[in-house]
């Protein structure tokens, strides 16, 4: 989980990296669309720590942790391509059945924000599946 919450706070920052970057035509488009990526994803992480973490009675990860984890998914060229790739490697995660009581709500809500934001930065891409 503490890997997760690393991808989530990646993901996090991604996102606003081209929420303020992207330059272009669809300029606004793709402002919005990566505002609504971010949003709630700090929600996401904050449940993950008071559910999974807290609710167990496990050490919740410090913020130089989760840091330390989001750090490995940070790409040097950040993209709208390279946060789809994150949130193929989100969405992996989160099918891997690895679940344990407790955590599937907040798991669920994660695939159901990861999935939808993976089609619409698609479609804003121009890329079918």
């Amino acid at each position: 989980m503490k890997e997760l919450l690393g991808q989530l706070l990646a993901l996090e920052l991604m996102a606003k990296e081209v929420h303020y970057s992207y330059r272009g035509a669809d300029f606004f488009g793709v402002h919005k669309l990566m505002d609504e990526v971010f949003s709630g994803l700090s929600d996401f992480r904050d449940e993950i720590s008071e559910t999974v973490f807290m609710g167990q009675g496990a050490h919740v990860p410090t913020a130089i942790e989760v840091i330390d984890e989001a750090s490995e998914f940070i790409t040097v060229d950040v993209s709208m391509r390279s946060i789809v790739d994150l949130l193929d490697v989100i969405l992996n995660k989160l099918s891997d059945g690895n679940i344990r009581v407790g955590e599937e709500k907040v798991l669920d809500d994660i695939s159901a924000h990861c999935r939808k934001y993976r089609g619409l930065i698609l479609a804003q891409m121009g890329v079918s599946e």
